[in-house]
């Protein structure tokens, strides 16, 4: 990392310590008491959804999209109270007030448990402090603490602040981040479950498939370098011709009013290609949701093999390479192109029906 970028992070990471260990908590502390519209639902059940993003990450944006389809369809005699992950310390006190101690918190799911993401990491303490009356879930997440002073500092938080509250369950994404909920943070409620985005269905309105779309990232969390990304890109050339792409980082903030239409615009893309290669986890998901054929590109962590383990073998059309070489990635997409007809188990049943369930049953352990 040149001297430029390491001075632009240690400013950003100094803004970033400066919003949310004084400016957010005194948007807390003055906060107004009570809101009118949420002292009309008093008497009513309700549920408050929060660390709702408002950047530009659709793949955060669909599992927000997805959540609250799942709470309109398994949470239906609640109130559902989005709150973004700003407006949550501004409307604390509000909301605090608002809630009985048998409604419930949803955090959103994700992959920002961790260091890495520290307005996510330090917002989700911030609300476990807020609401202990009320029973908190952290709906399924992936965790990633560096091996760094500071990551073990922020797992040593992250862990009381997780014991302390006396109802709180944190949902684990994958096999690893159960192991480390477990090894590191004992006493802590969990269990796993797959990422929220497989229940939504968007296979409609199917269009005819043309051509290869590509969606590499180029963030801290790809495998590949650029080179590497450039020789697959001139693999992809040489065998098919040219190719599409398209992406789940939209250049704009997305809110709750645009969030349908920037989602809805990937996922008509994607109905349209004949294959898709991603690196992104989410990416993966776009395609099993729209039933687009996918050849799926490992990160630097096991997040993605590990979300693709959770599909394996109840769909027929998603293709893992773990060894991104070009020859192997024009390879796995041959093996996508070959396939007619792209199918999927009733995965809103097998990974849903029973997750009200399971989670109410521990909590009231």
């Amino acid at each position: 990392m040149t001297l430029g970028k390491k001075l632009r992070r240690a400013k950003a990471d100094a803004v970033e310590w400066l919003l949310l260990s004084a400016l957010h908590p005194l948007q807390a502390a003055l906060g107004p008491a009570r809101e009118a519209a949420l002292e009309a639902l008093h008497g009513k059940k309700k549920v408050l959804l929060t660390l709702v993003p408002i950047h530009g990450n659709l793949g955060d944006q669909a599992i927000a999209h997805a959540t609250r389809a799942y709470l309109a369809a398994h949470f239906a005699d609640h109130e559902v109270l989005e709150v973004d992950i700003v407006d949550i310390y501004r409307r604390a006190k509000a909301l605090r007030n608002a809630l009985g101690p048998d409604d419930i918190v949803f955090l959103l799911g994700g992959g920002n448990t961790g260091d890495l993401y520290r307005n996510e990491e330090w917002t989700r303490r911030f609300v476990l402090r807020t609401f202990r009356r009320q029973r908190v879930v952290s709906l399924p997440q992936t965790i990633h603490f560096t091996s760094t002073a500071r990551g073990r500092r922020e797992l040593r938080r992250s862990a009381a602040a997780y014991r302390r509250h006396p109802r709180f369950l944190y949902i684990s994404r994958d096999p690893s981040t159960l192991s480390t909920v477990q090894s590191e943070m004992p006493g802590v409620r969990t269990f796993q479950q797959p990422d929220m985005v497989p229940f939504l269905d968007e296979r409609s309105p199917a269009r005819e498939r043309r051509g290869i779309t590509v969606c590499l990232r180029q963030d801290r969390e790809g495998a590949l370098g650029a080179r590497e990304r450039t020789a697959i890109f001139e693999r992809i050339r040489e065998r098919f011709g040219p190719h599409q792409t398209f992406d789940t980082i939209a250049p704009r903030n997305v809110s709750p009013a645009t969030r349908a239409a920037e989602l809805g615009a990937v996922w008509e893309h994607l109905r349209g290609a004949q294959v898709a290669v991603t690196d992104r986890l989410h990416g993966m998901f776009f395609c099993l949701v729209t039933g687009t054929p996918c050849v799926v590109i490992r990160s630097f962590d096991r997040k993605v093999i590990e979300a693709y383990g959770s599909i394996h073998g109840k769909q027929n059309f998603i293709f893992l390479v773990e060894d991104p070489s070009p020859e192997n990635v024009v390879a796995a997409i041959e093996r996508a192109r070959a396939v007619e007809d792209p199918r999927a188990d009733d995965l809103k049943r097998d990974f849903f029906d029973g997750l009200r369930s399971r989670m109410l049953g521990a909590l009231s352990v």
